[in-house]
């Protein structure tokens, strides 16, 4: 599939699901065309709520990232390499492993690369988040490559819908606290990215 196929078929599956996701792709574009005409390399990291369409980004974006000769690390594609016989929790730490160091690697040859390292486990996404941007910002820093944060901004209501559902009035509370930690999760992503660059939508 080429390049103006993937934009096309994803901005329209996007385009009836949340306008947030695919102005997030247009404004991604821009950031990463703009930091491409510039000296150096750098790490572009995709932001966002789990479901908030972090993959819908990568896919729309990796024609121009191929173009640019920009690598992609994607750790759902990182995710089936680790040991199927070990807890979950244990998988998604050692694909957080993985999925850094060929982060490392990439930058050390002075070649840029773009991000998605995804949520693995539920219930842990705020500080999944948190300390895994981190780690690669100080990585980024530590290989001489600018930190550029890509914004996914769809709504922590729209993100909570998009989990599994089930009726009556517990779960109309349990989706109401989803949103709230959304919220709270959304606030630290945004001030992250603002201390990082300006990559949000």
């Amino acid at each position: 599939m080429s390049h103006r196929e993937i934009n096309s078929a994803s901005n329209q599956n996007i385009t009836t699901v949340d306008e947030a996701v695919a102005k997030s792709i247009e404004t991604a574009k821009e950031a990463i065309v703009s930091r491409a005409s510039l000296p150096g390399h750098a790490c572009y990291a995709v932001v966002g709520l789990p479901k908030s369409g972090k993959s819908f980004l990568v896919a729309a974006l990796r024609g121009l990232a191929e173009k640019l000769g920009i690598e992609i690390v994607d750790s759902e594609e990182v995710f089936p390499e680790t040991d199927a016989s070990k807890p979950f929790e244990a998988r998604a730490l050692e694909t957080e492993f993985r999925t850094m160091r060929r982060v490392e690697e990439i930058l050390a040859r002075g070649d840029s690369v773009l991000v998605d390292k995804g949520e693995f486990v539920p219930g842990d996404f705020r500080f999944h988040n948190e300390r895994a941007l981190g780690r690669l910002r100080y990585i980024a820093g530590a290989h001489g490559a600018e930190f550029v944060p890509l914004f996914v901004g769809t709504s922590p209501e729209t993100a909570a819908k998009r989990f599994p559902r089930k009726k009556g009035l517990l779960a109309f509370f349990k989706e109401r606290r989803l949103v709230e930690e959304f919220r709270e999760t959304r606030r630290k992503l945004e001030r992250f990215c603002a201390s990082s660059g300006d990559g949000r939508s």
